[in-house]
C-alpha cells in the first residue's frame, strides 16, 4: 500500500466518522420516540412478550399485539407478521425491558455487521482479491454511515441478521460444505419472500445437498412455529395477512414507497405485480445459476436481482447490498492496481457502489420517496456485475 493510498483511506475514514456524528445529531429529535416503541423493534419485542407470557395462540391477534405494545398511542401500532420461531430469540430483550433491549439489539446488529464484513472479505480471498484489517475497518466505518445501516439501527430491524446468516452460508458453500450451507440458508425463512429465491438459486448451482439441508432447517423452524401457536394461532395469522392484503395502508404497508420494481409499478400504474415479479426473479436466478459456476459476481447478482424483484423490500433490506458493494469496490481496486482500470464502466460503477454505501445514498433515498433513483442504481450494479462475471466458468 503506497503512502498516498494510505492517506486517502485515512481521510475517508475521518470523513465517514464526521458523517456518522452528523447522522446521530439529526436523529436526536427521534430518539425519544424510538426509545418508547416507535421503531419496528416494537414488533419483535411484542412477539417475544406474547411468547414469554404463554399467550402464543394469540401471536397473530392484532388486538393483543396492540395491548402489549410499548407505544402509548395504540393507533400508531403496526401488526407483527414475523414468524413465531423468530420471536423466541427476542425473549431475552423483553426481559431487559424495552429501552435496554432496543439499545442492546442495536449493539448486536453492529457486531453482526463487523462479522459479516469479515466473512465477505474471506469470500473475496477465494477470487484472488487481497484484503487487510485496515480494509475491514474502512468498510465497517463506511457501512455504519450508510442509509441501510441507519435504517436497521433506527428501526431495530433484523436485516443484518439475514446478511450475517447468508454470508455464513456462502462461506460454507464455497468450502464444499454443501449440506451445512443449506442448513443456514433454511434458517433465513424468517424472511420467506427473500429466503426462497436464495435457496432455489444455490440449490440450483450447488446441487441437492443444499436443497436437503435447507429443507430440513426450514421444516424445523416451521414446525417450531406451528407447535408454538397451534391451529388456532395459524388461522389467526392467515386472517391477519388477509386483512393486510385487503387494506395495506391501514396496517402500515406502503407498497408505493418501496425502491424496487414492485414499488415502481404500484406508483405509476397503481397495480401490484409483486407476485409476478417474485416468480420472474426465481426463473432468472435459476437460469443465472445454471449457466455460471463459482463466481462472487453471480452471488452479487443473485442479491441485487432478488431485491429488485422482491415482493417487499425497504431501506433496511438494502444491507444485503453490502456483499455486491464490497465485491465491486475490491474488484475495481484490484483492476486499478493491475493497471487494468477503464474509465468507463469502472469509474461509473465505483460511483454507483458508493451511492449505496455512504450517506450520499441516504440523501438520494430519503429525499425522494418515489425511489426511481434506487431502481436505476440497482440496474447499474446489475450491469456492472454481469460485466465482471465474464471470468465465470460457463456450463
Amino acid at each position: 500500500m503506497t503512502i498516498k493510498k494510505q492517506n486517502i483511506k485515512i481521510i475517508w475514514i475521518l470523513f465517514s466518522l464526521v458523517l456518522l456524528v452528523i447522522n446521530f445529531i439529526n436523529l436526536k429529535p427521534l430518539l425519544g420516540f424510538l426509545l418508547n416503541g416507535g421503531g419496528d423493534f416494537s414488533g419483535h419485542y411484542v412477539s417475544g412478550k406474547i411468547l414469554l407470557t404463554g399467550n402464543a395462540h394469540n401471536f397473530y391477534n392484532f388486538e393483543v399485539q396492540k395491548s402489549l405494545s410499548p407505544l402509548l398511542d395504540k393507533k400508531l401500532c403496526m401488526p407483527n407478521i414475523h414468524t413465531p420461531y423468530e420471536g423466541i430469540f427476542f425473549i431475552p430483550f423483553v426481559m431487559m425491558g424495552y429501552q435496554l433491549g432496543y439499545l442492546t439489539f442495536g449493539i448486536i446488529n453492529i457486531l453482526f455487521l463487523i462479522i459479516s464484513i469479515l466473512l465477505i472479505l474471506e469470500l473475496t480471498k477465494l477470487f484472488g482479491i487481497r484484503d487487510s484489517l485496515f480494509t475491514a475497518s474502512l468498510l465497517t466505518v463506511t457501512f455504519l454511515t450508510s442509509f441501510q445501516m441507519s435504517s436497521v439501527l433506527i428501526n431495530g430491524q433484523d436485516s443484518i441478521v439475514f446478511l450475517f446468516i447468508l454470508t455464513i452460508a456462502l462461506v460454507l458453500l464455497y468450502k464444499k460444505k454443501l449440506f451445512k450451507g443449506g442448513i443456514f440458508l433454511g434458517l433465513l425463512v424468517f424472511k420467506p419472500h427473500l429466503a426462497i429465491p436464495f435457496i432455489i438459486a444455490y440449490g440450483t448451482r450447488f446441487g441437492k445437498e443444499v436443497f436437503k439441508g435447507a429443507f430440513i432447517s426450514a421444516f424445523i423452524c416451521a414446525s417450531i412455529s406451528f407447535l408454538l401457536i397451534g391451529v388456532d394461532g395459524f388461522q389467526k395469522g392467515l386472517n391477519l395477512f388477509k386483512l393486510i392484503q385487503e387494506n395495506p395502508l391501514a396496517y402500515g404497508v406502503n407498497t408505493s414507497s418501496m425502491g424496487n420494481l414492485t414499488g415502481l409499478f404500484h406508483r405509476h400504474f397503481n397495480v401490484n405485480f409483486g407476485l409476478a415479479l417474485f416468480l420472474i426473479s426465481i426463473i432468472i436466478v435459476i437460469i443465472l445459476n445454471t449457466r455460471f459456476k463459482g463466481s462472487l459476481a453471480i452471488d452479487s447478482l443473485n442479491i441485487i436481482l432478488i431485491l429488485l424483484f422482491s415482493l417487499h423490500s425497504h431501506g433496511h433490506d438494502y444491507v444485503l447490498l453490502f456483499l455486491p458493494i464490497v465485491f465491486l469496490l475490491r474488484t475495481i481496486e484490484k483492476r486499478y492496481m493491475e493497471k487494468e482500470f477503464k474509465t468507463f464502466p469502472d469509474l461509473f460503477l465505483f460511483l454507483s457502489a458508493l451511492a449505496f454505501s455512504t450517506p450520499i445514498g441516504s440523501n438520494l433515498y430519503y429525499s425522494n420517496q418515489k425511489n426511481e433513483v434506487i431502481v436505476l442504481l440497482l440496474l447499474t450494479l446489475i450491469g456492472g456485475l454481469y460485466y465482471y462475471s465474464a471470468d465465470s466458468t460457463k456450463t
